[in-house]
């Protein structure tokens, strides 16, 4: 409802004919009275309280419009602040408590049989939900009173006495956050100092670029031409590589003799074939197990050698034996024909 009462009366609100006073009349006898009907029975949360707050100041932003900043010349929004200080009346926040704290005080008057009172006072039966308990309407009671300056429990006792309880609903619309005003203020005087200094070394280096405008024009004509020159170096130099990489290398032009099969590969023919390594150490771990088997065949060519000589050796001494033989049979013979004769 607040934002329709809003847009209702935008266009008299941004108008330029009426003046800011007769603006901010229009938002407290129009507007106002639609948001905050039935703000006495509420039951506030923070995040309650800043859009609210948020919606106030929307609408103090249409009234009193931009502001033009003295030292870049731009057009810009009002802070909170600064609308604080435009807008003289209390803020919402502060209205909503203080009617709430005049409703209470007025039901704590009222007798036994009024219902309000009986709903104040008291206590349902059942059992309350799991979790955190909602904050109640007397919660927010007991808050604004200790904003105020009121610690006690007995705020009913307190609320009998009218003119005392008067006191404290004035202090609740008149209290002002000056702790909050006075920090924001200062920040926003440190931004307005910090960007005064930068300004001002902005005007001493825009003075400094001005004399030295030529020198950079002539010293970046400079750096341009050297850029080119390196640049055309650089292509000359990426060229003698390549050329370099497809010659061979020079220890290859001292050999004499090469062996038979071998032929010579370029850098480039070796950097684009990229099996020739896997190949390469195929053939020598192939090279390697040919070496193991011709030693092993070796090893077993030399057992058969010793073999060999042993038998040549039986072989004569066979043979011996058979002379041996064919003597003896000699002798016996002979012997024979003696002893015949």
């Amino acid at each position: 409802m607040g934002n329709a009462c809003y847009y209702s009366v935008e266009k008299l609100l941004s108008s330029s004919l009426l003046s800011k006073n007769l603006k901010v009349r229009i938002y407290k006898t129009v507007i106002l009275p639609v948001v905050l009907y039935g703000c006495e029975t509420w039951t506030l949360t923070l995040r309650e309280e800043q859009r609210l707050r948020v919606f106030e100041n929307k609408v103090l932003r249409k009234i009193f419009g931009a502001k033009r900043d003295e030292v870049t010349g731009e057009w810009r929004k009002l802070h909170n602040t600064e609308l604080h200080a435009l807008y003289s009346s209390p803020n919402i926040i502060r209205k909503i408590k203080s009617r709430r704290l005049r409703w209470a005080g007025h039901v704590a008057r009222m007798g036994d049989s009024r219902n309000a009172y009986r709903m104040l006072v008291g206590r349902p039966e059942g059992k309350r939900p799991l979790g955190r308990p909602r904050r109640r309407w007397e919660d927010n009671i007991k808050m604004d009173l200790r904003e105020v300056g009121y610690d006690g429990r007995e705020w009913i006792h307190l609320a009998q006495d009218r003119d005392q309880w008067r006191a404290y609903v004035r202090a609740a619309m008149n209290l002002r956050d000056h702790d909050k005003s006075s920090k924001d203020h200062d920040k926003v005087s440190n931004k307005d100092k910090n960007h005064d200094k930068d300004y001002d070394k902005d005007n001493k280096n825009h003075y400094r670029d001005n004399k030295d405008k030529d020198y950079h024009k002539d010293h970046d004509k400079d750096n341009k031409d050297h850029d080119k020159d390196h640049d055309k170096d650089d292509k000359d130099d990426d060229k003698d590589n390549k050329d370099h990489k497809d010659q061979p290398p020079a220890w290859l032009s001292r050999l004499r003799r090469l062996p038979a099969g071998l032929k010579l590969r370029s850098g480039a023919d070796l950097d684009n074939d990229e099996d020739y390594d896997k190949n390469h150490n195929k053939d020598r771990d192939h090279d390697n197990d040919c070496n193991k088997d011709n030693k092993d065949h070796d090893k077993d060519h030399n057992r058969g050698n010793k073999d060999h000589d042993s038998n040549k050796s039986h072989d004569k001494d066979h043979y011996n034996n058979k002379d041996y033989d064919k003597k003896r049979d000699k002798d016996k013979n002979h012997m024979r024909h003696l002893a015949i004769a």
